[in-house]
């Protein structure tokens, strides 16, 4: 610790500056074992199902996308287990545990000469790791800002955020690129491609990631779950409306939770309706993650009727997915040093702010990969595949102005004793986003693409709208709230 003194009218005031806690980097290796496990498999997924278990591709993007969704709503899961039962860590390293045998499934299942059912198994692989994967979300980000102590370590907080993002996306990049390059170029059990083998990596580390959180232990701040939190909100809620009917017309309270002050208190009263009003903020941003997740499907199906030939090499389809995380890591730090001091001479400081703006990044996205879709469609196999890149450029930039604040505003605003719960609520709004495509390519209603992308540009524009109106309905409440 380094010790600073300040002379202050005559006298010696003595402030420690505390140090960055070290366990955070066992955090961070372990994130980014996860994240290479969970994105190489993701990376290969769509065409997987496409070249080996021979589906449609609709049918394929339906079942990418309900994956996609079982994760994400698995979070929810995970953040009650963490919160009122089991604490963060346990919670993270006992469904590591099982997600690290679901990865292990999947790669043994992709060897041709198993005498099994490829796609049950692959099913029942796919629910272990959105088990597994959906589980933790909630608890990792939480578990590693447990570490800090605020007020005191805001700052570093809110640096740790950007680069803890920064070597997840630099895990992602590997994975993107060698996942796809394993399963291309490397010939096994007879086949031209090795599936089995661009899935076993990603296990291996899976099971890396799980010794990176063990070994840390010794170093942890562990809080205790706070039991049964969300029971009690929910009978706080249901008692304040019975009460409220019960008295209609008669005793008129501020806000309808506040007739529960007297059986509850006003600390989880106060709590309640901070949940609520981060909840009502969340409600429009699933058609971001709608967007953003089509980066492994349509992005995908887009690219193979495109020509990825680059002279000496050829790119393949579901290796320019690694653009989005090589995009991200020139990203991050380009907005911690430059374009957030920018903003903020503009005026642009809050958190929902930058989300706005990054819901407009993603409408300009989509707005562009259908002019490229428009072309694909009349030269296939004509248009090089460098043409989307300027769509990846855009939708990471909204990424990076919409995760990252989303990630900060969840934990600095949600009250400590449902905190991984609030982030599994936020992680939601990804299963939600999952389901808007799988619906949609359920359907089929559009015959081009084209039109499937414009869709999706004019509808996260009204999105983007509606959400800077409730997050201005927000910053107005939050004044009146206490956390």
């Amino acid at each position: 610790m380094e010790l600073k003194k300040n002379i202050e009218d005559g006298g010696i005031q003595t402030q420690t500056k505390l140090a960055y806690p070290k366990c955070i980097f066992f955090i961070i290796s372990n994130e980014v074992c996860e994240r290479f496990n969970f994105y190489g498999i993701r990376t290969i997924l769509y065409l997987y199902m496409t070249d080996k278990l021979k589906l449609d591709p609709n049918t394929a993007t339906v079942q990418f996308h309900a994956f996609s969704m079982f994760v994400y709503f698995t979070s929810i899961f995970g953040g009650i287990l963490s919160d009122v039962w089991l604490g963060r860590y346990r919670t993270i390293l006992s469904l590591s545990i099982v997600y690290a045998v679901g990865s292990l499934l999947i790669s043994i299942v992709a060897i041709p000469s198993i005498n099994i059912s490829a796609t049950g198994a692959l099913y029942v692989g796919l629910a272990f790791i959105a088990i597994g994967s959906g589980g933790i979300k909630p608890c990792v980000s939480v578990f590693a800002g447990d570490q800090f102590k605020l007020p005191e370590q805001s700052a570093e907080l809110d640096t740790f955020f950007s680069w803890f993002y920064f070597a997840i996306n630099l895990s992602v990049l590997i994975s993107s690129f060698l996942t796809p390059f394993l399963r291309e170029n490397v010939h096994c059990f007879g086949e031209n491609d090795c599936y089995s083998l661009a899935f076993a990596v990603p296990a291996f580390l899976m099971i890396i990631s799980i010794v990176f959180l063990i070994i840390g232990k010794h170093w942890y701040t562990m809080k205790p779950p706070s039991g049964n939190i969300l029971f009690q909100i929910m009978k706080c809620i249901t008692n304040a409306i019975l009460v409220k009917i019960r008295l209609w017309g008669g005793d008129s309270r501020e806000h309808f939770l506040d007739y529960s002050i007297e059986k509850y208190g006003q600390q989880l009263v106060d709590d309640t309706k901070m949940l609520l009003e981060i909840v009502l903020i969340f409600v429009p941003m699933p058609l971001f993650w709608s967007l953003f997740d089509q980066i492994g499907s349509r992005w995908v199906e887009q690219a193979t009727k495109m020509n990825g030939n680059i002279g000496w090499y050829k790119i393949l389809p579901d290796q320019m997915q690694m653009l989005n995380p090589f995009l991200d890591l020139a990203f991050i730090p380009t907005m911690d040093f430059w374009i957030y001091p920018i903003l903020n001479k503009f005026g642009i400081r809050s958190q929902l702010q930058k989300l706005a703006i990054g819901g407009f990044f993603g409408v300009i996205s989509f707005a562009a990969s259908a002019m490229v879709q428009w072309q694909v469609e009349v030269k296939p196999d004509e248009v090089h595949i460098l043409w989307q890149i300027p769509q990846y450029v855009f939708i990471s930039l909204g990424e990076i102005l919409f995760t990252i604040p989303a990630l900060l505003f969840a934990y600095e605003k949600s009250p400590d004793s449902i905190k991984s719960l609030v982030q599994a609520l936020l992680w939601l709004t990804s299963a939600f986003g999952s389901a808007i495509v799988a619906l949609i390519a359920s359907i089929n209603y559009f015959n081009s693409l084209t039109y499937e992308f414009l869709l999706f540009s004019v509808l996260m524009l009204i999105d983007i709208i509606v959400f800077m109106i409730l997050a201005a309905r927000f910053q107005r409440r939050e004044k009146s709230l206490t956390v």
